[in-house]
């Protein structure tokens, strides 16, 4: 054994006490305790803490043990714990007892070879390990508890929830392409028949979305996808599309600085044209044209919605096309092969649905029905466009690889950054509304339960409740919260060690006393970690902004050059296909 192997070996002896003083022929060398010779050489503890110290695996493992520690004489031994480990402990007999069966091994080998896989020698071992795990467990539920409020501040100021509904129209995987997407007759017809369904208003958009969606799971929640936060793993047109639309689109949104809470990139807020900063977006665009780009709104004419089903069945293919006298916009497609490519269903859906930038449906005068879900909103269009009732539904063409391709028809329920008190007259708040944008979040993303399944929740303004269920449900939400709240700080286990160890100068607890080198090598330890992730968070957050602006202007430089243009839907119109 090297002598770095060695030291990290003497950790939970130098530092949990595993083994007593009496269990260890110790000598002195100058002054000095000898932990252990190996041949001819004497390696002191404070050779082995000092040497432990400079190294960084070393750093993490004093830590560690040193947090094992603190946990067990800070977190008292119940009788409950003690149960717990005797039923785990009984567990893992019996699992041994049946796997030296198994294997035609005694029990006493087969323990050994477990045993001896956890890094153990006894059972006694094994039984300190778990007691550890139970003390662990309880001091970690209690800490959390105590900090909910100022977790939950955090949370909400530096991750910027959103609650998102949508519903989704999967289209083939030949639907990818970013000028030329084809998409099925069943494809075509069902956008359409969704979309005009969401324009009659005789249901609502959680009806719509439980029936068609062909997001299963978020079809039975009535579209919605839970809570949409800074960290959620969601396509950049989904995610982005919609914190571009909040930051600079919605004038429901009252917070001036959103778009840096929702950490835009400056290369993306910055509207003067910087070559550095073109450079580090790829080279793809001034920054000027960034801002342009990730807030461009294309319209979609509902003439156009209906046109999509009214073509869907039209796919006749000819090897010509027939020059038609006086029709001389055809006059350079004789000879052309007429494929996929011109059904008209392919034409509409590449000029107004395949987008891979945000849209919104306009009626132009072909819708002629209520007007329950068409309001006016100036930033989008001089139109009415469709809504769920309320806020302008959002388009947004997406894919996630192999696993589905399809257009997402998305609603706000609630944006981090609405507030409006007039607004809340049917409420939770009918009575008293919050003072402020901070204090409606913190009602809005409360745990609490309603007393009961049938409980009127018609007035109750909250994530938990936002659509009538059962208790279960209820509670499923309310954990959903608390699991966000409690895990988007991936460091958080730092501030655990710094509650038991540190106060909040910095120094040391009364009655705590840890070697000095040792102590600033894991303040240092945990400055850097906290730093390591805030850059990363940063670099993972840019490359998705800049993932996402190259994809458009990708799309907008393809569709300039290739797209196929609205006039060969006359090909079939004026039955030219012969």
């Amino acid at each position: 054994m090297n002598k770095r192997l060695l030291t990290l070996s003497m950790v939970g002896l130098l530092t949990m006490g595993l083994a007593s003083c009496s269990d260890v022929k110790q000598k002195d060398v100058d002054g000095k305790q000898v932990i252990v010779t190996i041949g001819e050489t004497d390696y002191t503890a404070d050779e082995l803490l000092s040497d432990y110290a400079q190294d960084s695996a070393g750093v993490n493992a004093f830590y560690n043990a040193i947090y094992d520690v603190l946990v067990r004489d800070h977190e008292q031994i119940t009788d409950d714990m003690k149960q717990n480990v005797d039923t785990k402990i009984d567990s893992f007999v019996k699992s041994v007892r049946s796997n030296a069966n198994t294997n035609g091994k005694t029990y006493k080998a087969q323990l050994s070879d477990e045993l001896e896989e956890k890094g153990l020698e006894s059972l006694e071992e094994l039984r300190e390990v778990y007691m550890l795990e139970q003390q662990k467990t309880k001091f970690e539920d209690s800490w959390y508890e105590s900090n909910e409020t100022v977790l939950k501040k955090e949370y909400l100021e530096e991750k910027t929830p959103y609650h998102i509904r949508h519903i989704l129209v999967k289209t083939n995987s030949a639907g990818s392409s970013l000028y030329d997407g084809k998409i099925s007759e069943d494809e075509a017809i069902k956008l359409s028949n969704v979309i005009q369904r969401l324009a009659e208003g005789t249901e609502t958009f959680g009806q719509v979305a439980q029936q068609a969606s062909d997001d299963t799971g978020s079809a039975a929640k009535y579209g919605s996808v839970g809570i949409m936060d800074q960290d959620t793993g969601f396509v950049n047109e989904f995610k982005l599309g919609i914190f571009a639309y909040d930051a600079f689109l919605n004038t429901k949104n009252t917070v001036t600085d959103s778009a840096t809470k929702l950490n835009i990139p400056s290369k993306v807020l910055d509207e003067t044209n910087d070559a550095d900063k073109n450079a580090t977006l790829g080279g793809v665009m001034s920054a000027y044209d960034v801002k342009e780009t990730v807030t461009s709104v294309n319209q979609i004419p509902y003439q156009k919605v209906l046109d999509l089903e009214t073509y869907a069945d039209k796919d006749d293919t000819i090897d010509n096309v027939i020059y038609v006298p006086n029709e001389t916009a055809y006059a350079g497609n004789v000879g052309t092969t007429i494929n996929e490519s011109y059904y008209p269903r392919n034409i509409l859906f590449n000029n107004y649905f395949n987008d891979h930038g945000l849209s919104v449906i306009i009626n132009d005068g072909s819708f002629t029905g209520s007007d329950k879900n068409w309001k006016s909103f100036p930033q989008l269009s001089d139109k009415p466009v469709l809504t769920d009732g309320q806020n302008p539904i959002l388009v947004a063409r997406a894919g996630s690889g192999d696993s589905y391709q399809g257009i997402h028809l998305m609603s706000i329920e609630q944006s981090p950054f609405w507030y409006d008190e007039a607004d809340l007259a049917n409420t939770i708040f009918a009575t008293k509304a919050p003072k402020d944008q901070a204090e409606f979040l913190d009602n809005y993303y409360s745990t609490e339960i309603p007393a009961t399944s049938s409980a009127d929740v018609s007035k109750d303004h909250r994530y938990v409740t936002f659509v009538k269920s059962n208790r279960d449900t209820y509670s499923d939400r309310a954990e959903e919260i608390e699991n966000l709240i409690n895990g988007f700080d991936p460091d958080v286990s730092y501030r655990l060690f710094e509650e038991l160890a540190l106060k909040e100068d910095g120094s040391l607890k009364d009655g705590i006393t840890i070697d000095e080198k040792i102590l600033a090598s894991i303040k240092e330890l945990i400055a850097s970690k906290r730093a390591a992730t805030e850059i990363s968070e940063e670099e993972t957050n840019e490359e998705a902004w800049t993932s996402y602006v190259q994809l458009l202007k990708l799309q907008d430089a393809q569709k300039d050059a290739k797209q196929l243009g609205e006039q060969y839907i006359n090909l079939y119109v004026k039955d030219y296909i012969k």
